[in-house]
C-alpha cells in the first residue's frame, strides 16, 4: 500500500544535474521551475494550500536518505497557524468613481494560498471568497496581479470561476517595476480595458 506520493519541486538546472549524475528519482513527480527562488515560492504555496503534507526543505531535502545523519528524521510534518476565509473573511472596501457615482471595490486576491509578507500564511478558499464578491454584486472584476503570481498563489481558476458566476472579468496585470511611474504606464497602455472601466463607472455600476 502506497502511503505517500513524492513530489520534487526544484530549479530546472538542479533537476538536470541529478538526471545527468544518474540519480534514481524513483516514482517521484517533478515540477521544475526556472530558478530556486521560484521553486521555493511554489513549494511554499503548495504547503500553504495543503497540497503537500510533509514538505522537506534545506539540507535534509538535498541529501540522499543513505547519507543523512541517523538522528535526523527523514521528514517532519509542518504544522503552523494559517489565515483562512473563515478566520479572516474577505473584506471589500468601496470608493466612488465616475460621473455616474460608480463604485470600485478593493480587496486582496480571493482564494490565495501561501506565504505572506506580514503575519501568518494564507490558506483561503476561492469558492467562499467569490461568494462574498458575488454578494457585492459587481458588474465587472479586474485582476491586477500577473499570471505567474496567480500560479504562485494557487488561483489560476480565478477568471473562469468569476465568469461562471455571470460576472465580467478582465485581466489587467500590473508588471513589477522598480518605479511607480512604470506601473502607471502599464495601465495606460491598455486602452480597451481603460475605456471599459470608464463606461462601467460612468453608468453608476460596480467594478
Amino acid at each position: 500500500m502506497v502511503l505517500t506520493k513524492p513530489l520534487i519541486v526544484a530549479a530546472r538546472d538542479r533537476v538536470l544535474v541529478a538526471e545527468r549524475a544518474g540519480l534514481d528519482l524513483g516514482s517521484a513527480s517533478i515540477e521544475d521551475l526556472l530558478h530556486s527562488h521560484a521553486a521555493a515560492e511554489r513549494a511554499g504555496a503548495m504547503a500553504g494550500c495543503g497540497d503537500v503534507q510533509a514538505p522537506l526543505k534545506g539540507p535534509a531535502a538535498d541529501t540522499p536518505p543513505a547519507h543523512r545523519p541517523a538522528h535526523r528524521p527523514a521528514h517532519r510534518p509542518v504544522h503552523e497557524p494559517v489565515r483562512t476565509s473563515l478566520s479572516h473573511p474577505l473584506r471589500i472596501d468601496e470608493v466612488l468613481a465616475g460621473p455616474g457615482n460608480g463604485r470600485i471595490g478593493l480587496c486582496i486576491c480571493p482564494g490565495k494560498c501561501g506565504a505572506s509578507l506580514k503575519g501568518q500564511r494564507w490558506r483561503r478558499d476561492l469558492k467562499m471568497d467569490l461568494e462574498v464578491v458575488q454578494r457585492w454584486r459587481p458588474d465587472a472584476v479586474v485582476t491586477l496581479i500577473e499570471t505567474h503570481e496567480m500560479e504562485m498563489l494557487g488561483v489560476t481558476a480565478l477568471g473562469p470561476q468569476i465568469q461562471a458566476r455571470n460576472i465580467e472579468w478582465h485581466h489587467l496585470p500590473i508588471v513589477d517595476a522598480p518605479h511607480r511611474a512604470s506601473r502607471l504606464d502599464a495601465i495606460r497602455e491598455a486602452p480597451s480595458a481603460h475605456e471599459d472601466a470608464k463606461y462601467v463607472l460612468g453608468n453608476g455600476k460596480r467594478r
